[in-house]
């Protein structure tokens, strides 16, 4: 997200609804969607117009186990923040009857400040371990149970039997794929004798790309907010990065025995920034077609 330079005021309805919300820490938390660590106006991208409302727009915002919406309006370089409502309350809310001039004024106080930056203990409760709670695979097998619009998977070493259409990772893809969902793989370039395995993968529509001494480990899942079920359901996009790759050891999936591995979730605040970086990785890649092309000129060298 970058930074807004506009004035941004506080109309009562948003005031209330923050006093009356039900979640614990729902003030710091929503605000942490909202603004930067200097009380700035964040954009997001993923903003869109609010129908039936003239300068609205809409934000999602996850609060824990429940999907929020910020509507607010937009003046100019004036944002009034108008309502946060649960997803099941978002659809036809009236435009406020004025905006004056002397609206509360966002002039967040340091204590609301201090608490947008994540504290030790938040950041400790989004490390995932693989000797350990919070488990690498705990968390990755949540994403089963999600639909997903996009899954972005970067590891410089894959198991193939993970992959295959009988493995853990291979059921979640392949099913993934058959409700709508785009599957990326970015590994290190494959010798001749690995090309059948990636050929599987291409006819399951797997993408699959190849980058030159490939260090980089991220599990992007983007999840299909029109396909979850649940008016106040969580369809917040996840992003790992760590030191695990794409094998039984590295998740401890199999039961083969594992490695020791550190991993962090980001806040789904981050996701976007990792994915332009997969996105231009993936577009500078080698694609599996290129890559046999390589092969077949090296041997014919």
């Amino acid at each position: 997200m970058a930074t807004i330079g506009t004035t941004v005021y506080l109309t009562p309805e948003f005031v209330k609804d923050v006093q009356e919300g039900k979640h614990p820490n729902m003030a710091r938390q929503a605000f942490g969607h909202i603004f930067d660590d200097q009380g700035k106006f964040k954009s997001d991208r993923n903003d869109h117009e609010y129908k039936g409302m003239t300068d609205g727009w809409i934000r999602w915002i996850q609060m824990g186990g429940v999907g929020l919406r910020l509507i607010y309006i937009r003046k100019g370089d004036k944002i009034y923040l108008y309502r946060i409502v649960g997803k099941s309350d978002e659809s036809g809310l009236s435009a406020p009857a004025s905006l004056p001039e002397d609206a509360i004024f966002a002039s967040l106080p340091d204590d609301i400040l201090q608490g947008i930056v994540e504290s030790d203990a938040i950041i400790q409760s989004r490390l995932l371990h693989t000797t350990k709670p919070t488990y690498l695979s705990s968390t990755i097998r949540q994403m089963y149970h999600l639909p997903q619009s996009e899954i972005i998977l970067l590891s410089p070493t894959v198991s193939p039997a993970l992959f295959q259409v009988s493995g853990e990772i291979g059921r979640f893809l392949d099913r993934s794929i058959e409700d709508g969902a785009r599957v990326v793989l970015v590994t290190a370039p494959p010798s001749p004798s690995q090309i059948p395995f990636f050929d599987q993968l291409a006819r399951r529509n797997i993408e699959v790309y190849f980058v030159q001494n490939l260090k980089s480990r991220l599990f992007l899942f983007r999840v299909n907010e029109y396909r979850v079920k649940g008016p106040d359901a969580v369809a917040s996009p996840t992003a790992v990065l760590g030191s695990a790759e794409l094998t039984h050891q590295s998740l401890d999936m199999g039961g083969i025995g594992r490695h020791e591995e550190l991993c962090y979730r980001f806040p789904e605040t981050h996701f976007e920034t990792f994915y332009m970086y997969a996105d231009a990785l993936v577009k500078s890649a080698t694609d599996l077609q290129g890559h046999k092309i390589k092969l077949g000129a090296s041997a014919s060298a």
